[in-house]
């Protein structure tokens, strides 16, 4: 009897080993675990920053310093095994990337591009991502609320990168600490990262690809497939949104996305343009709004099917840049990092990578993995697409417009761009919480109410959208009023007394997530201020004319001398 049991746990060893030795199988537990990895590590990548550290004159010194408090703190506790103390570990800027870096040269794995199949060519396209967040990281205007020009900090970045093309090993340095530098914008006023979350994302499945490159049976087509696997989590997620959004499909078959084009040029988009001229142009583009809202859903829905075939991935990020570019023309929002690494997949995927992705879509088992990977993505821990991707666009624009007033009692209009590095908030314009107005939409007119869309869709005149407005809520938030307060005094208070430093840098500045360029007699510190005035201009879209109906000056911020 028991060499009958041994007979038959031989048998069934022997059965498992031939599984396990499939290639299909292998290049699924080789995703798996770089999905463990993520888990656990991309949350340490995007962990907050303390806002003390970019006050400080050098922010890598001050986490640095702050690192090694938290770490010697931990280990005098005794308490670093502990769950708290992993909790701990998150806040970390070194620890995580240098213990893996050290196993790796530990185990004299010197790590080289061309370790990789097709590794030339895979480094391009990881570099054009990893410059498209660097430019960005390192070529923001002088931080004047900061009163900082962080130049050690950028050319570390710069320095980070350069190194990135020389080894591997380099790359999840510069990808945490490009996000670091990217969120000193995100001071004193927190702010959406969607322009560029998507990016670092792929980045960082490149970072636990090459950790787990320790072990020499890791391949290109395993780091392709979650990759893109994390690429196409952010298009499904936000096709769901929409789907889900309110009545079923009403996104689709209601909503008017060029809405959302008349009001971006309320914002400043395409200011050379006449509002006629513009009211014209979008309600022609309004007869397409069905075909529109039906290639976004294609693109976005798409994403699940994109592993079946080597031509179908190529054309999907194809088509993906061709959306973001259609909604950059409409609306002047640039999602440039979005097109440029599409672009960087399709060049891999068309040729050094050719092979590499055959590689990737022959397997049925493993495109099914695949698909069930993007599917169940949203509200997993291995990837963070943004969920919430879905809203209306309203015909019903609450502009919120910023005034300089100079010592000699002249008004001059204030560009959002001007507001550097922090420009994405007040270009985005959403400033009720800073007044006691009422309100019934958001940035550039969005809404999360459907029955009050079909209430603006169905006004008769302009002035009917008053009558709604009077019975929306007062967004009034005495908190955020404050820092709002406190914004503009600390940054004209050190205007009043000097100029912006780094000047240069402007010069070779990466793109704007949101273009916007409202005429007037721009303030460019002409004279010292003395008082900012924040006014309110409501418009509404209607028989292709823009309506102003009221313009209200809302709450004023003295500026100290």
């Amino acid at each position: 009897m028991i060499s009958g049991l041994l007979s038959l746990g031989r048998l069934l060893w022997g059965l498992l080993r031939r599984l396990l030795w499939r290639e299909d199988l292998q290049f699924i537990v080789h995703c798996l675990f770089l999905l463990w990895m993520m888990s656990f590590l991309r949350a340490m990548f995007s962990a907050v920053t303390p806002t003390a550290s970019y006050e400080a004159a050098s922010i890598a010194w001050s986490l640095v310093v702050k690192d090694n408090a938290l770490l010697l703190r931990a280990i005098h506790d005794r308490r670093f095994p502990s769950l708290q103390s992993l909790q701990t570990l998150r806040q970390l800027l070194v620890v995580f990337l240098v213990i893996p870096t050290v196993v790796l040269l530990a185990a004299r794995r010197k790590l080289r591009w061309t370790d990789w199949e097709a590794g030339k060519s895979l480094r391009v396209m990881v570099m054009v991502m990893l410059v498209t967040l660097a430019w960005s990281g390192s070529t923001f205007e002088y931080n004047i609320y900061l009163d900082r020009g962080h130049a050690l900090d950028r050319l570390l970045l710069v320095a980070l990168t350069l190194m990135s093309w020389r080894t591997p090993l380099a790359v999840p340095f510069a990808t945490r600490w490009s996000i670091v530098m990217l969120k000193e914008a995100y001071v004193p006023i927190p702010l959406d990262d969607f322009d560029f979350r998507s990016v670092p994302e792929v980045l960082i499945v490149f970072s636990c690809f090459t950790w787990a490159s320790l072990h020499k049976s890791f391949k290109t087509r395993h780091f392709l497939l979650v990759g893109l696997g994390a690429w196409a989590s952010y298009y499904y997620a936000a096709g769901m949104a929409k789907i889900n959004y309110g009545p079923s499909w009403s996104w689709f078959l209601e909503n008017h996305i060029s809405n959302i084009s008349a009001n971006a040029h309320v914002r400043g988009w395409l200011s050379f343009l006449s509002d006629s001229t513009f009211s014209k142009g979008v309600a022609f583009i309004r007869r397409f709004d069905l075909a529109l809202a039906g290639y976004t859903l294609l693109i976005e829905l798409g994403a699940l099917v994109v592993f079946v075939h080597p031509r179908v991935v190529r054309t999907w990020v194809l088509l993906c840049a061709l959306l973001h570019f259609g909604i950059f023309a409409f609306t002047g929002i640039f999602f440039w990092k979005w097109m440029v690494t599409n672009l960087a997949f399709y060049f891999f995927l068309r040729y050094g990578g050719s092979t590499i992705v055959k590689q990737m879509c022959r397997p049925r088992l493993v495109v099914l993995f695949a698909i069930a990977m993007v599917y169940n993505s949203r509200g997993r821990g291995y990837f963070y697409p943004q969920t919430g991707v879905a809203w209306y666009d309203s015909k019903f624009m609450e502009n919120y417009v910023l005034y300089a007033i100079g010592k000699s009692g002249h008004k001059y209009l204030i560009r959002p761009g001007y507001l550097a590095p922090m420009d994405t908030h007040w270009t985005q314009g959403r400033l009720c919480y800073a007044t006691n107005e009422r309100s019934i939409t958001g940035i550039y007119g969005s809404t999360g109410n459907f029955p009050l869309l079909q209430k603006l869709e169905a006004l008769s005149t302009p002035e009917e959208a008053l009558k709604l407005l009077s019975t929306g809520g007062v967004c009034t938030n005495v908190k955020r009023r404050a820092i709002f307060d406190e914004f503009f005094t600390r940054y004209f208070g050190n205007l009043n007394h000097h100029d912006r430093g780094l000047q240069w840098v402007s010069w070779i500045g990466a793109p704007r997530h949101l273009w916007v360029f409202p005429k007037g007699d721009l303030y460019d510190r002409q004279e010292p201020v003395e008082k900012i005035e924040l006014w309110r201009d409501l418009v509404v879209n209607q028989g292709e004319q823009l309506h102003h109906l009221e313009m209200k000056l809302v709450h004023t911020v003295p500026i100290p001398p």
